[in-house]
């Protein structure tokens, strides 16, 4: 007996032996073909009548096989026509295209500027985070004069100036200048302050309209802090100056100096623990009052507020206010 087969792909012919039934062949053009079992009581005549449309005789795949080696030399491979079954394709795994590799420097290189441009990013993110959080100002006018107290408390002149709106910082860094040049001859710690900052150092001369001396009639300088870039250090340093050269000049007797720097703590403790009452808010400007508490009385003063850009701070009309307010070594220092 024979067995007669037709390829699914080319649509070519096959007489096969009985011994391969059940079996997967290959045909020429690469299909792979699943051999049926043999026919029982079958002739010849029924097994030809598989295929009446090819009248060429059947002949065995060995011989097509030989046949097509012998006339050419191998020809390129053909792609395989996938007959799996689809319980064979569920347990195939997906074929993956190979990834073209870098070049082991290139990929270092790559590596080196995406590490470095993601550090940037984190420090430009860093940066922008801690800016906001110390931007200057305060969200209300109740912690601005906190601010201003807890600086008065520890001395600390520049955060103590920065609660100031820029132009009240700015005319009182102005009047801390003036006042020091009465002591900037006398004191080289004064004057190293003016040179360090840049800062003008008039000579002494007549008054000026102000009353204020020491400054040349022939060429007046504008402005003696014009030039300082930092006014919150270069004000606060200048009061430290101040504050050493008044230590030399102080009373002998124990006492007396004793009694000179208890005044000097009782003002600042004064301003440290009043009170801000009555606070009003109109638009960009705020005004409240202070409480004062002396010997069992109690004093009252106005304060005001300015707000820029959404944050508050204290504004101060008359910079000499402020020297007495804050109980600074320029609350002993004389304007005229």
């Amino acid at each position: 007996m024979s067995i007669t087969v037709k390829c699914s792909g080319c649509g070519n012919n096959y007489h096969l032996r009985d011994e391969l039934a059940g079996k997967r062949v290959k045909c020429k053009c690469g299909a792979s073909i699943l051999v049926p079992p043999p026919i029982e009581n079958e002739s010849d005549d029924s097994v030809y009548r598989l295929a009446p449309e090819d009248p060429t005789p059947l002949r065995s795949l060995v011989e097509e096989e030989l046949d097509a080696m012998a006339a050419a030399p191998p020809a390129r491979p053909q792609p395989v026509h996938d007959t799996a079954t689809p319980a064979e394709e569920e347990g195939r795994e997906p074929v993956r295209r190979a990834r073209k590799k870098l070049p082991p420097s290139l990929a270092k290189l790559l590596a080196l500027a995406g590490t470095l441009g993601f550090l940037l990013v984190g420090a430009g993110v860093v940066y922008l985070v801690i800016a906001w959080i110390q931007r200057p100002g305060y969200p209300t006018p109740e912690q601005a004069y906190q601010a201003y107290q807890q600086a008065l408390l520890k001395k600390d002149w520049a955060t103590q100036v920065r609660t100031l709106d820029p132009d009240s910082r700015d005319r009182v860094v102005e009047l801390a200048a003036r006042m020091a040049a009465y002591t900037a001859k006398s004191s080289p710690a004064v004057g190293e302050v003016f040179r360090k900052h840049g800062a003008s150092l008039p000579t002494r001369d007549e008054p000026d309209s102000t009353g204020v001396p020491y400054r040349p009639a022939s060429s007046p300088p504008s402005s003696l802090a014009a030039n300082v870039s930092n006014k919150p250090a270069f004000y606060a340093e200048l009061l430290d100056a101040v504050e050493a050269d008044q230590e030399k000049h102080l009373p002998n007797n124990p006492v007396l100096k004793l009694m000179a720097k208890k005044a000097q703590k009782a003002v600042i403790k004064l301003h440290a623990s009043a009170e801000l009452t009555d606070v009003r808010m109109d638009g960009e400007q705020a005004e409240g009052v202070i409480i004062y508490s002396i010997d069992d009385e109690e004093i009252e003063a106005p304060i005001a507020f300015k707000r820029l850009r959404g944050r508050w701070f204290l504004h101060v009309p008359d910079p000499a206010d402020f020297g007495g307010m804050a109980g600074s070594p320029f609350a002993g220092i004389p304007l005229e």
